[in-house]
Formats: structure tokens, C-alpha cells, sequence
């Protein structure tokens, strides 16, 4: 079984220095998915990347933490204030119905802008901590067929969505963000696994002359570090999105007389067979071109030159030789 890995930056379109920064590790050849917030400020700008990125895995990126709803504040009165008319983050007071409606207005958010969304997760994990927006993500999944990420605890839920088989939390904020994204690799297990990340740009902070030389987070400096890139060409690594997960087909119909397909054969894997970029960088060589050989003709002289030089010898003063 071979190790298949999605490097999943989180919060594409919360501002343009976070945009920027996703891109570049992606073009780096590290992050190979990303999730979209809808309802913050970089959400334009992260859709124009993201219609000149189609290499990259997009999923949505639900979020009930920050800024404001997409749907009226009146239609959902356990989520938001109506003083402000943003989120009001009182988590025991959410109620499941205005859950659900927001997560359909982010989800259609994301459709009309031309995105067809690789997975579902959450903005500060409110999936893990609210089992009821975990219930109407589930319901969306099974709905549009879409991944979610992995629940470490799904407390017995029988019919679990698509996901993958491990998840990796963690931050990459400090000098040894780098050491630390080193050792998740070499410590990587087979089958499919997600690492989640938040590469940017530093903003520069208000009211603060203080421009710092390297403008790149310390996320972004991990995530860009060539140590990273040849670890997982060392270890065999294999860089995924989301929409590369394996498939749950119905099940066919079996001909008279013969045994029904067992659940094994449901499974189609679309997982690439060996470690490629997402982007090629191979080119394909042109032949060279036949050249002709290069041959000198030699001069010819018409009897006009000769008659010329003839009559420039004659017309040369002779020089005198004086004897001694």
C-alpha cells in the first residue's frame, strides 16, 4: 500500500496576504489543496487564483467564527447579532436548523463563483467541538458527494462519509516549523492522510512604520523549504487532493445465476499508481533539424577581373633596384 498525502492549506479568501502565500507553497510543489471561506474580504481575489489554479484541490472552508453570515441575520438568530449582523460564536445557543441554512448559503456561494468544491471543513474546528454543525456537514457530504475531514471521534456514526484514513494537527509557526513538518513525513503511514497548514503573507500592522525583511510567515517559510520538497520524493510520497480519493460506486447488477458483487469490488481507487508533481515539469524534446553541410565554391574569376588586374599591373610604378 503506498503513502498518499493531502497538504490542505486552510482559510483561502479570508485576506490577499493569505491568498498569495497558499499559492506560492502550492507552486512550490507543497500544498496541493486549499479551502475557500466565502463570507471574508480576499473571497473575490481568491477566486481569480483559484480559476488560474486548477491543479490545486478546492474545498470549503464553513465558517461560523468570522465576520458575517451569508444569510439573513433574521433567518438565523442562534448564529448571528443583530446589533453588528455578524457571527456571534455563543456555540451552546446555535441551533441545528440555522446551521444548516448557513452552510447552504455558503455552499451555493461557492458554486456560482464556478467552483465545484473538493471536500467540506471548518474554520477553527467547529466540526470537532459542535456535534450539530458536524450533523448538517455530514448531510451536505452525502448529499453532493463530497469528502469531509476526517472526525477523530465520530462517536459511533455507522455510514461515515467519504474522508481520508488519518489526520495531522498541527502548527509550523516558529523557527522549527520546518523540523516539524520533517518529522510528520518521515513518520507518514500508508494509505491517506491530510496535514493541515496555514501558509501566508505577514500584514503589515496598523499604525506600525515596521516593515520586516521577510514578509513570509513562518508558515510559508516551512512549507517552501526545499528540505520538504526532497522529503517527499525520498519517502515516495505521493501529493493528492481531495478529488482524488477513491469513489463509492453503486452496486452493479450482477447477471442471473451469478454470486453478487462483494463490498471490495465497490471501490474504485483513482489514486495515481506513483509519486507525480501535480504540475509536469517535463517537456517534451524536439528532434534537431537536419542541417545542410556547409560547402565553400571557389572563386571564379571572369576575364573581365583578369583584364582589370592586368591593367593595374601595368599602370603600378616599378620600383628601382639600386645596387650597392
Amino acid at each position: 500500500m503506498n503513502k498518499y498525502l493531502i497538504i490542505n492549506a486552510d482559510d483561502f479568501g479570508m485576506s490577499v496576504p493569505v491568498n498569495l502565500g497558499i499559492v506560492e507553497a502550492h507552486a512550490f510543489g507543497t500544498v496541493s489543496s486549499t479551502s475557500m471561506m466565502v463570507n471574508m474580504p480576499g473571497f473575490q481575489h481568491a477566486v481569480l487564483l483559484a480559476h488560474r489554479t486548477p491543479s490545486m484541490g478546492i474545498g470549503l472552508h464553513f465558517n461560523l467564527t468570522a465576520g458575517c453570515p451569508l444569510s439573513p441575520v433574521e433567518t438565523i438568530p442562534s448564529l448571528a447579532s443583530p446589533a453588528n449582523g455578524c457571527f456571534s460564536c455563543v456555540t451552546p445557543l446555535w441551533q441545528a436548523g440555522d446551521i444548516e441554512r448557513e452552510l447552504r448559503e455558503q455552499y451555493n456561494k461557492l458554486i456560482s463563483a464556478g467552483i465545484r468544491p473538493t471536500h467540506l471543513d471548518t474554520h477553527h474546528h467547529i466540526h470537532l467541538e459542535v456535534p450539530a454543525v458536524y450533523s448538517a456537514m455530514m448531510k451536505l457530504a452525502r448529499q453532493e458527494h463530497l469528502p469531509i475531514r476526517l472526525h477523530p471521534y465520530p462517536n459511533g456514526i455507522e455510514e461515515l462519509p467519504l474522508q481520508t484514513d488519518f489526520l495531522i494537527m498541527d502548527t509550523y509557526d516558529s523557527d522549527q516549523g520546518a523540523a516539524r513538518l520533517l518529522a510528520h513525513l518521515h513518520a507518514l503511514q500508508e494509505g491517506t492522510t491530510e496535514l493541515m497548514c496555514h501558509p501566508r503573507y505577514l500584514e503589515p500592522e496598523a499604525g506600525s512604520g515596521f516593515v520586516p525583511q521577510d514578509t513570509r510567515g513562518a508558515e510559508l517559510r516551512a512549507l517552501t523549504d526545499r528540505q520538504i520538497k526532497d522529503a517527499l520524493h525520498e519517502q515516495d510520497i505521493a501529493l493528492i487532493h481531495f478529488g482524488h480519493l477513491p469513489k463509492k460506486l453503486p452496486l452493479p447488477a450482477s447477471p442471473a445465476g451469478a454470486s453478487p458483487a462483494q463490498p471490495e469490488e465497490l471501490i474504485v481507487s483513482v489514486l495515481p499508481r506513483s509519486h507525480l508533481p501535480l504540475r509536469s515539469t517535463q517537456r517534451k524534446k524536439r528532434k534537431p533539424r537536419a542541417r545542410k553541410p556547409i560547402t565553400h565554391k571557389p572563386k571564379r574569376i571572369t576575364v573581365k577581373r583578369k583584364l582589370r588586374r592586368r591593367s593595374l599591373k601595368a599602370a603600378a610604378p616599378r620600383r628601382r633596384r639600386f645596387r650597392k
